[in-house]
């Protein structure tokens, strides 16, 4: 998966599950643009990096990795500008609000819901100990979709207590701060 980066164009695409591989990918390419922008900084001080646009079309994945990916993008010198295509779920979603600009095409949906947690472990105190991290990591997500959105706190906690997946329209999301514009419109 080692695409070369194009720093014109700066473009990074996303469009399966957010799994190991993937983070890598993302995650190296964010770190060579920022480079190559001190790099150019350096050279010249009028430089001034364009924004990386980030493309996001997911079913979700990994949380582990979402979550790498959003430290990524929200600790970028660069700005990451994401592009939401299609569907932007569960990890997807989380991802989706450490962009510095959150832009959504008209068709696009979007969805949030409780992290899933299953195990196969028989022994009680491993249980117990996965069971504590996922209730640690759940209110996690919870803090950062509240930080950077403007769902209210009721709102998020009566979805995850009524509904099993939270689907919203793109109007949905624009009102509700998960983006702040609608490509087109």
């Amino acid at each position: 998966m080692a695409n070369e980066i194009d720093y014109k164009r700066r473009n990074i695409y996303i469009n399966e599950d957010i799994e190991e591989e993937i983070s890598k990918e993302v995650i190296r390419q964010i770190i060579e643009i920022n480079d190559y922008d001190k790099e150019q900084r350096l050279e010249d001080i009028y430089y001034k990096a364009d924004p990386i646009n980030l493309f996001l079309t997911t079913n979700g994945g990994t949380i582990g990795e979402a979550l790498a990916i959003y430290d990524a993008i929200k600790y970028s010198k660069t700005p990451v500008d994401i592009y939401v295509l299609g569907k932007c779920y569960s990890a997807g979603f989380v991802i989706l609000g450490a962009g510095s600009h959150r832009f959504a095409y008209p068709n696009a949906t979007l969805m949030t819901h409780e992290l899933s947690y299953s195990s196969s472990y028989n022994q009680l105190t491993t249980h117990e100990d996965y069971a504590h991290e996922f209730r640690k990591n759940q209110k996690g997500i919870n803090e950062l979709i509240l930080k950077d959105t403007n769902i209210p706190k009721d709102e998020l906690q009566w979805y995850y207590e009524h509904k099993k997946d939270w689907f919203m329209s793109v109007e949905e999301a624009l009102k509700l701060g998960v983006i702040d514009k609608i490509i087109g419109k």
